[in-house]
């Protein structure tokens, strides 16, 4: 069997894709202009309240510029659009709303840290993401911003509900209905043991490109500690220029660090958290601080969440991810490695069946 040929309306759609991208390439600068000469005066107290939190274990990484302060927006740039706001996505920790940016009308997300996050979680999540900015694994950081005279976020941060922070980044997903694309999203409409060829190849791009951006991280000296499919975000529905992008950093640790990210389960629970979590590995009800070997657990667990057909030979693979023991476990290069081989010779696999 042979791979199809490619289909010329999808050909044209995927460059009309690639066109809107360097528009908004070209246009994301502009935010940033608001800026460029530092903190404005008008954020002088809450620029303060950031440089007063320690920047800690993030010094210990050689590869990572931290700003004690990242820039500073003024919070009249962004248009909410909705009298209360339209709401992209909540967690525990924080609200996620879409804006735009006047100047230019670019799409932005506008992240709401709720009040239990401690304030200093809070500024070390953003220094993080402005650190990463470039980076091309999470959304580009574009500044922070002072939510405390938005009208619909007012009462809530004079209640203390929510910190006057939030942090501004790139949207990601769809701007017209104006809603982001999670790999949740994407795993719901995904046949079981799916079969079509293509959409096979554009599972596994995808899976090559996640796996990359964590390689990344990690070579950068990061373990991430919450990787699942909410926290995984993609540029548009699945297709092969699909990108895939890493959000909410709140969890980030310096590999090695003393502040790994640990939690103790006792045993006779631990059950029930590996059913409600499958993506954590066994090291984390067990107390132990985590490494980069947890994420490849996490990522092991996404991977076999998209069922991918036995034929394609990576059963083996999301075995080692899932390996109880760390040591067991292969490396973030090593999956990606292996992934990239697996796409390579999928036209030969197709040419035997």
């Amino acid at each position: 069997m042979s791979l199809a040929p490619r289909n010329p309306t999808r050909d044209s759609t995927n460059r009309s894709k690639r066109r809107r991208r360097r528009e908004r390439e070209q246009t994301f600068d502009s935010i940033n202009s608001h800026t460029e000469s530092g903190v404005d005066v008008e954020y002088e107290g809450l620029a303060r309240r950031v440089n007063d939190i320690p920047v800690g274990d993030l010094r210990n990484s050689p590869k990572f510029n931290v700003d004690d302060v990242p820039r500073f927006l003024p919070v009249g740039c962004l248009n909410f659009l909705k009298r209360k706001g339209i709401l992209l996505g909540e967690g525990t920790f924080g609200k996620v709303y879409f804006a735009k940016e006047k100047q230019s009308d670019l799409p932005v997300a506008v992240k709401v840290f709720k009040d239990q996050t401690d304030f200093d979680l809070a500024v070390r999540e953003a220094r993080i993401t402005a650190a990463l900015s470039e980076s091309g694994i999470g959304p580009k950081f574009i500044g922070l911003v002072d939510l405390s005279s938005v009208k619909f976020l007012k009462k809530g941060i004079k209640k203390k509900k929510y910190h006057a922070l939030g942090m501004v980044t790139q949207f990601i997903g769809d701007p017209v209905n104006r809603k982001t694309i999670t790999l949740s999203d994407a795993l719901t409409t995904l046949p079981k043991q799916v079969q079509d060829i293509s959409l096979v190849i554009d599972w596994l791009r995808l899976f090559v490109k996640l796996a990359m951006k964590l390689a990344k991280l990690h070579n950068l000296g990061f373990v991430f500690n919450d990787l699942h499919d909410d926290n995984v975000i993609l540029s548009e529905p699945i297709d092969d220029n699909t990108d895939v992008f890493i959000i909410d950093y709140g969890k980030v640790t310096v590999s090695g660090s003393s502040f790994g990210f640990s939690y103790y389960v006792d045993p006779s629970e631990r059950k029930k958290h590996v059913l409600r979590y499958p993506q954590h590995p066994p090291e984390y009800f067990e107390g132990k601080p985590s490494t980069a070997s947890s994420d490849v657990y996490s990522f092991g667990a996404l991977l076999k969440a998209a069922d991918m057909p036995k034929w394609l030979n990576i059963t083996d693979l999301v075995d080692d991810c899932l390996a109880v023991q760390r040591s067991e476990r292969p490396t973030m290069d090593e999956v990606e490695k292996k992934l990239r081989q697996c796409l390579k010779t999928l036209p030969m696999l197709f040419k035997r069946r």
